[in-house]
C-alpha cells in the first residue's frame, strides 16, 4: 500500500514466468552460457530458475524503485510460513500482511504454544455485527534451522463465502489497527481481479501459442501494458472505481435485469425517439404499434404488450392502449394450446 494513493488503481509492475528446476521437464535449450550475463535474456532465465522467495523479493525490490514510500507488502496464504514472512520483511524492509493457513504451525499466546485454530477458540469474540471477530498479539517462533522469532498481530474475520468459517490475517506491523489490517489486505484482491480480467478480456490465454520463452514473456508483457493503459484511462476519468470493480458491477447488473425490464427500457427508448423525431398523431402511433407487434415473434410480442410503458405519463403511447387489431391478435396467441411456430422478420 502507499499512503498517498487513493487505493483504487492497480498496476502490474513486474512478473516472472517461473520454469521447472528439473531438466527433464524443461523444453528448448536451457544452457545459460550462450547468453551474455548482462543481457535481459540471461537475467530473465536466471530469475525463472530461482527459488520462489528469491523471485518475489527481486520483483518487490524492482517495484519499489518505481513507487516510493511503500510500507506494507500483502501476500497470500502461500507465503504465510513464519520463515517466509521473516525473510520477506528482512529482505524487502517492508511490513508483511498475510493470511495464515489452518495447519499445525505453533504460535505463542499467553505464554503457551498453540495452533492458530486453538488460539481462535481461546479468544473472546466481538458480539453483534462487528467487522472482525477478534484481534490478538502473538509471538511467532522460528522453524527448523532458521530460528528467527518475531512478534505479530492477528485479526480474525468472518469468511464471506461461508459465515461459519473464519480467516486469520497476520501483520508484522503491530501499530496498525484491526480495521487497517483488514483494509490493507483487502487490496490484495485486486491482484486476483487483474488475473481474471487479463484472462477473460485481454487475451492472456489463447492468443499466443508460441513455445519460445521470450515470445511468451513478450506476450505477457503486452497484456500487462493493455491493462495499464485501461487502468490509467479509468483513473483519469470521472469514475474513481477500478476497472475490475466496474466489470463486476456491470456483470451483476446484467444478471439482475430480467427480460421484462429490458423490453420496457427498449420500448421507452423506441417510442420516445418516434415521438420526438416524427411528432405522430395518435392514429399514426396506433398503426406503428400494430406494425411493431405484428413484426415480433409471438413470445416477445406477448411480453412487450404487457409492459406498462406510459405509467404516470400524460402523453401515453398507444402501446398501452392497444388497438382492436393488436388486442385480437394477442388474445388469439394466448388462447393457442401447444407450441406455435413463429416466423422472425427482420426489422
Amino acid at each position: 500500500t502507499r499512503r498517498s494513493s487513493d487505493l483504487t488503481t492497480f498496476l502490474p509492475l513486474g512478473f516472472s514466468l517461473l520454469a521447472s528446476q528439473k531438466e527433464k521437464n524443461m523444453r528448448g535449450d536451457c544452457n545459460l552460457d550462450q547468453y551474455k550475463k548482462n543481457s535481459l535474456a540471461y537475467k530473465r532465465r536466471k530469475l525463472a530458475l530461482s527459488d520462489t522467495l528469491d523471485v518475489l523479493v527481486q520483483l518487490v525490490n524492482r517495484a519499489r524503485k518505481l513507487i516510493k514510500n511503500v510500507d506494507h507488502l500483502c501476500a497470500d496464504r502461500w507465503f504465510s510460513d513464519p520463515n517466509t514472512i521473516y525473510d520477506l520483511k528482512s529482505q524487502t524492509g517492508m511490513e508483511v500482511i498475510s493470511v495464515l493457513k489452518h495447519n499445525k504451525t505453533k504460535y505463542e499466546y499467553n505464554g503457551e504454544t498453540h495452533t492458530i485454530a486453538e488460539i481462535y477458540k481461546m479468544v473472546r469474540k466481538h458480539p453483534g455485527l462487528s467487522r472482525y471477530l477478534a484481534e490478538v498479539n502473538i509471538h511467532v517462533p522460528g522453524k527448523g534451522s532458521k530460528n528467527h522469532p518475531f512478534d505479530a498481530k492477528v485479526v480474525f474475520v468472518r469468511n464471506k463465502a461461508n459465515r461459519k468459517q473464519w480467516i486469520a490475517i497476520i501483520s508484522t506491523d503491530m501499530s496498525l489497527s484491526a480495521e487497517d489490517i483488514i483494509q490493507y489486505y483487502a487490496l490484495r484482491w485486486k491482484t486476483e481481479v487483474f488475473f481474471w480480467t487479463a484472462k477473460m478480456y485481454l487475451r492472456l490465454n489463447g492468443e499466443c501459442h508460441a513455445t519460445s520463452y521470450d515470445a511468451v514473456t513478450a506476450h505477457a508483457t503486452i497484456v500487462c501494458v493493455r491493462y495499464i493503459m485501461l487502468a490509467i484511462e479509468q483513473r483519469m476519468s470521472e469514475d474513481k472505481r477500478t476497472l475490475g470493480e466496474l466489470i463486476a458491477l456491470i456483470t451483476e447488473e446484467v444478471k439482475e435485469a430480467d427480460i421484462a425490464s429490458i423490453l420496457q427500457m427498449f420500448s421507452d427508448c423506441v417510442f420516445d425517439a418516434v415521438n420526438d423525431t416524427f411528432k405522430p398523431t395518435p392514429e399514426q402511433m396506433t398503426q406503428f404499434t400494430d406494425h411493431l407487434i405484428g413484426s415480433l415473434p409471438d413470445s416477445i410480442a406477448r411480453l412487450l404488450s404487457r409492459v406498462n410503458i406510459a405509467e404516470d405519463r400524460d402523453d401515453e403511447p398507444p402501446l398501452a392502449k392497444k388497438s382492436k387489431k393488436t388486442s385480437s391478435k394477442l388474445d388469439k396467441q394466448d388462447s393457442k394450446k401447444g407450441t406455435s411456430k413463429t416466423t422472425k422478420k427482420s426489422a
